[in-house]
């Protein structure tokens, strides 16, 4: 699972923030980036990104982006609660996702993983879940001392093709806790 960490190492990424403490931060899915060379085997259409590939599972990143535009360089850190809506139309493989957040040095972090499951989000495995739903995250605490308050999201195992067809990162949604 850790595998992630060296393709995402070059991955440091900024994100605009806004004074409004409880806001919605949002990526759709055809925001994600592919974590492999693989790239090919990546799709983006309107509603996400898909793995194409009947071979392999593919790693995607989703950047936390704020909807509204910085004010100045203020800083507005805190703990971000991060959801990821998902369609896992596959019960071969795996599906699951984890937040980061990557310090100003590079220094990389993780939650713990979630999986899709009947209810949404669980912290086991489970093949058998197929359809659409919404995982929640564990909690980030993010700082304006690190840097992490501009450098998190969300990283996701996506399934390989099978039948009956594939599996999608929808869109990721963090805010901060009112």
């Amino acid at each position: 699972m850790r595998s992630f960490a060296g393709a995402l190492g070059f991955v440091v990424l900024s994100v605009a923030a806004t004074a409004n403490a409880d806001v919605q931060r949002y990526t759709a899915g055809v925001m994600c980036e592919g974590l492999y060379q693989n790239w090919q085997y990546m799709y983006r259409e309107e509603r996400g990104i898909a793995n194409f590939s009947t071979t392999s599972l593919q790693g995607v990143v989703c950047p936390a982006r704020s909807r509204d535009v910085a004010i100045g360089n203020q800083c507005f850190g805190g703990t971000y609660t991060m959801s990821v809506d998902y369609d896992d139309e596959t019960n071969t493989d795996d599906f699951w996702c984890e937040a980061y957040k990557v310090t100003f040095t590079g220094t990389m972090s993780w939650t713990a993983p979630r999986y899709t499951c009947s209810a949404g989000a669980c912290p086991d495995p489970t093949e058998v879940n197929m359809g659409t739903g919404t995982m929640t995250l564990p909690s980030l605490q993010t700082s304006c001392v690190d840097g992490t308050f501009q450098n998190f999201g969300a990283i996701c195992n996506l399934p390989r093709r099978v039948t009956p067809g594939t599996s999608f990162v929808l869109k990721v949604t963090a805010q901060t806790p009112s």
